[in-house]
């Protein structure tokens, strides 16, 4: 094992994979807890019935996992001893993530966290070769960008793989690419599907890079293969053709696509099973927060791509920076407040682009380039002409998810800061109303006071036309509320909402009498606002 750096820690892992494991968590140990507690703090919540019924969940489908899937056993046993920490550790915080896409819909208040994700396929013209865009959206901000790396494997009879992730993560199941000429990126699902015989999905996506060359052999190998929880491995390779698959669980569900020069791909967390309406799955405002990020790189992609020359560090510049339009509404941009990794792999030339240091990732005039990376690899700085994004969006952006972040760790004195910096930063830029959205809420949870409750309602009512349909919902959701709460007699009713989800909560909400309205809607209340959602947890809609 051996490890070079520019700017970005790069660790090269050869021969035997235990022995590597081993060494990796050697290398891991004292700093492996930064992110791996910070995953574990996704799956905790202010309630011990909730936590010891989600440990518990977590806890039989390990025992299933290492009964199953020895590959794993041995790979994480290997990489726990190098960390001298226990393995069931280890292995249960790299099984959180999966777990959170179903666990939210049956074990109330447990908040779903999101491995988000956005790809961007296309042909760089310059290299005259296929290339892959990838924006990695994860809860983790101030853990796993503090802690980032790309990892270089060669193992025994197994191509060489490059993959970027983080300390305390061993695999390369999040974005990877081998010198087969694929490219991988990982996207999460969210149904209520659960496969207790499924492999892992970090391990599974380590059998994959270290198996598949073509499209033909990634669906063989997807069709023989299961996954615990629903997901999308969504592929690029040598000769253009993509592949974006769903996993769920012993079904595959896939697309075949074609690049060409001028063709950019972009793909999401959106479904495959078409047989499936992403809006009966918490968290209901998904949907809408697909189709909008989807949108919003549409454009970008007919504004910044479509009839121009087309290559990895134009791509790169597009895919990071924020889509600034003071004439549309309020949009999620690809690259959100939760972006950790931001890259570009050209498999078929062993080429990176990746933006470092802290996220969220936006454009800031430079990259981390890494070239002959089927050789010996080159690591240098990429510079960039163009002015960087306005930094106080950037900080801005980052305040509010801190904010989440300190919702999630429940360090309560954190978030309030955060978002009122938030506001401050954002004062110019349309999102202010987002992170004042925010601030409602959780002053909502906290406050009491008859006054303080009619300055909410005002404040709810003057973000009206300033937010995504859904949480225009949300708002008339909340006003509601105050108005019982203060007696000021109500304005809201069923056709004052645009979401059946919301109107479902609403029309169960009437059912609860005045003296338990606030305790009820406000104990498990998890805003999420990496994922512009609220999960109102008290009542299955």
């Amino acid at each position: 094992m051996t490890n070079t750096s520019i700017d970005l820690p790069i660790i090269k892992l050869f021969g035997d994979p235990t022995e590597n494991f081993y060494q990796l968590g050697l290398k891991d140990k004292n700093r492996h807890n930064v992110v791996l507690d910070h995953i574990n703090s996704l799956i905790k919540t202010p309630w011990k019935g909730v936590n010891l019924v989600a440990g518990e969940v977590l806890k039989q489908v390990l025992a299933r996992t290492l009964a199953n899937c020895p590959h794993f056993k041995k790979n994480i046993s290997a990489y726990s001893e190098g960390l001298g920490t226990p393995f069931d550790e280890v292995a249960r915080a790299l099984l959180t993530p999966e777990l959170l896409s179903f666990m939210s819909k049956w074990i109330p208040g447990l908040p779903p966290g999101l491995l988000g994700c956005s790809s961007y396929f296309f042909w760089d013209d310059k290299l005259g070769s296929p290339a892959h865009g990838r924006i990695l959206d994860f809860p983790l901000l101030g853990s796993f960008d503090k802690e980032e790396r790309v990892i270089i494997t060669k193992f025994n009879n197994s191509p060489k793989i490059v993959s970027y992730g983080s300390v305390g993560m061993p695999y390369p199941g999040l974005t990877a690419m081998n010198s087969e000429g694929v490219s991988y990126a990982l996207h999460q699902k969210f149904t209520d599907s659960l496969n207790q015989n499924g492999t892992p999905i970090f391990e599974l996506a380590f059998q994959l890079m270290s198996k598949v060359g073509d499209k033909k052999s990634a669906i063989e190998f997807l069709k023989k293969n299961q996954s615990i929880t629903p997901w999308g491995m969504n592929l690029g390779f040598s000769d253009g053709s993509v592949l974006t698959a769903e996993l769920s669980g012993a079904e595959l569900f896939y697309r075949e696509h074609q690049l060409e020069p001028g063709k950019v791909i972009y793909v999401n967390n959106k479904l495959e099973d078409t047989s499936l309406d992403q809006k009966d799955f918490f968290p209901y405002g998904l949907d809408e927060f697909n189709n909008l990020r989807e949108e919003v790189a549409l454009e970008k992609i007919d504004k910044f791509l479509n009839k121009k020359e087309v290559d990895d560090k134009r791509v790169l510049r597009v895919i990071s920076s924020p889509l600034i339009n003071k004439k549309s509404p309020l949009r999620p941009d690809p690259t959100t407040m939760s972006s950790l990794g931001i890259s570009i792999f050209n498999p078929t030339e062993g080429r990176a682009l990746i933006i470092s240091k802290e996220g969220p990732k936006y454009f800031k005039a430079e990259a981390h380039k890494i070239t002959d990376l089927w050789k010996e690899e080159v690591s240098s700085i990429e510079k960039y002409k163009e002015s960087k994004t306005d930094e106080k969006y950037c900080q801005g952006m980052r305040h509010l998810m801190l904010a989440q972040v300190a919702f999630d760790k429940d360090i309560k004195e954190d978030i309030y800061h955060h978002l009122q910096m938030s506001i401050e930063l954002l004062k110019d830029y349309k999102e202010k109303n987002l992170a004042a959205f925010y601030f409602l809420i959780f002053q909502y949870k906290e406050e009491k006071h008859e006054k303080v409750r009619n300055n909410l309602l005002d404040q709810f009512r003057d973000l009206r036309g300033k937010l995504t349909p859904y949480l225009e919902d949300n708002i008339s959701l909340f006003i509601y509320r105050l108005e019982r709460l203060t007696k000021v007699g109500s304005t809201i009713n069923a056709e004052s909402f645009s979401f059946e989800k919301i109107k479902t909560l609403y029309i169960e909400e009437e059912k609860i009498p005045d003296f338990l309205l606030h305790k009820a809607t406000a104990t498990l209340l998890n805003p999420r606002i990496d994922m512009w959602d609220c999960i109102h947890a008290h009542i299955k809609a």
